[in-house]
Protein backbone atom coordinates (compact mmCIF):
# COMPACT_ATOMS: atom_id res chain seq x y z
CA UNK A 1 0.00 0.00 0.00
CA UNK A 2 1.23 3.46 -0.83
CA UNK A 3 2.64 5.52 2.07
CA UNK A 4 0.40 8.46 1.14
CA UNK A 5 -2.71 6.29 1.41
CA UNK A 6 -1.53 4.95 4.76
CA UNK A 7 -0.89 8.50 5.96
CA UNK A 8 -4.36 9.65 4.86
CA UNK A 9 -5.94 6.64 6.59
CA UNK A 10 -4.04 7.49 9.79
CA UNK A 11 -5.32 11.07 9.63
CA UNK A 12 -8.90 9.83 9.32
CA UNK A 13 -8.41 7.42 12.22
CA UNK A 14 -7.11 10.25 14.43
CA UNK A 15 -10.07 12.40 13.40
CA UNK A 16 -12.57 9.68 14.27
CA UNK A 17 -10.88 9.26 17.64
CA UNK A 18 -11.18 13.03 18.19
CA UNK A 19 -14.90 12.95 17.35
CA UNK A 20 -15.36 10.13 19.87
CA UNK A 21 -13.49 12.19 22.43
CA UNK A 22 -15.73 15.21 21.83
CA UNK A 23 -18.86 13.05 21.85
CA UNK A 24 -17.74 11.27 25.03
CA UNK A 25 -20.79 9.00 24.98
CA UNK A 26 -23.17 11.89 25.56
CA UNK A 27 -24.94 13.28 22.50
CA UNK A 28 -25.61 16.54 24.36
CA UNK A 29 -21.91 17.32 23.92
CA UNK A 30 -22.50 17.72 20.19
CA UNK A 31 -26.18 18.65 20.01
CA UNK A 32 -25.74 21.73 22.17
CA UNK A 33 -22.81 23.10 20.16
CA UNK A 34 -23.60 23.71 16.48
CA UNK A 35 -20.12 25.13 15.83
CA UNK A 36 -18.54 21.95 17.15
CA UNK A 37 -20.75 19.89 14.84
CA UNK A 38 -19.95 22.09 11.84
CA UNK A 39 -16.24 21.97 12.55
CA UNK A 40 -16.22 18.20 12.87
CA UNK A 41 -18.19 17.69 9.67
CA UNK A 42 -16.18 20.18 7.63
CA UNK A 43 -12.83 18.84 8.79
CA UNK A 44 -13.83 15.21 8.25
CA UNK A 45 -15.20 15.89 4.78
CA UNK A 46 -11.92 17.52 3.82
CA UNK A 47 -10.01 14.50 5.12
CA UNK A 48 -12.21 12.00 3.31
CA UNK A 49 -12.08 13.97 0.05
CA UNK A 50 -8.28 14.10 0.20
CA UNK A 51 -8.21 10.36 0.91
CA UNK A 52 -10.45 9.72 -2.11
CA UNK A 53 -8.23 11.91 -4.32
CA UNK A 54 -5.16 9.97 -3.26
CA UNK A 55 -6.80 6.60 -3.77
CA UNK A 56 -8.09 7.64 -7.20
CA UNK A 57 -4.70 9.04 -8.17
CA UNK A 58 -5.80 12.65 -8.34
CA UNK A 59 -3.36 14.21 -5.86
CA UNK A 60 -2.79 17.90 -6.12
Amino acid sequence: MDDVVLNEAAIIERCVARVCEEYDGDERNLVADQRRQDSIITDRLDDFLEFARVVLGQTA
